[in-house]
């Protein structure tokens, strides 16, 4: 799953096993249960372990001990692990939530006026007229939208997704919709 802070979600994304399944331990483990599984891992996948096996045995094995090595350098430093951890349940959070992935392109786009601050109240009627007869046009709020499966909407506005935002929640509901790059 994830791997040290940098690490962590690029980790986190392409490893199918984390640190904890490749040891064979639980997350709860204690540093002693973790050091003893990394050295019999190591000791099982060890490359000079499998000098006389075929290539195909031996690309494996080292790849699980650099597998089994990454795990060590994680678990086996607590400030590393600590962030592992906490990257782990960030993940998990997230994508126990959401409900859809879609694109842009399969979302609905709308444009609104954007409503802007009664102030008028403290600047009184002459102050209203003027700005009701030659005012400059209210700029456009661009508002993307998707059906969510309760009968409501996801909501999301062209500035959050180009401030970086992806996931976004149902307006009626607990569900979360992620944007993804178009399919």
């Amino acid at each position: 799953m994830a791997t040290h802070a940098d690490e962590a979600t690029s980790s986190a994304s392409s490893s199918s096993r984390c640190h904890y399944e490749v040891l064979g331990v639980e997350s709860g483990a204690s540093y002693n249960d973790i050091r003893r599984a990394y050295k019999l891992a190591a000791r099982r996948s060890h490359p000079d372990k499998h000098t006389t096996k075929d290539k195909d045995t031996k690309e494996k094995a080292s790849a699980e001990f650099q597998r089994v090595q990454a795990a060590w350098s994680i678990l086996g430093d607590e400030k590393r692990r600590e962030e592992y951890d906490k990257e782990l349940e960030r993940q998990e959070e997230v994508s126990l939530s959401i409900a859809y992935e879609v694109s842009l392109s399969e979302m609905t786009c709308e444009e609104e006026e954007e409503e802007e601050e009664d102030d008028d109240e403290d600047r009184g009627d002459a102050s209203r007229n003027s700005s009701e007869e030659g005012a400059n046009p209210r700029p456009k709020l661009i508002i993307y939208t998707y059906p969510c499966r309760c009968g409501q909407l996801f909501e999301a506005t062209k500035e959050d997704i180009l401030e970086g935002c992806e996931i976004f929640s149902c307006m009626g509901c607990s569900l979360n919709l992620k944007i993804v790059a178009k399919r």
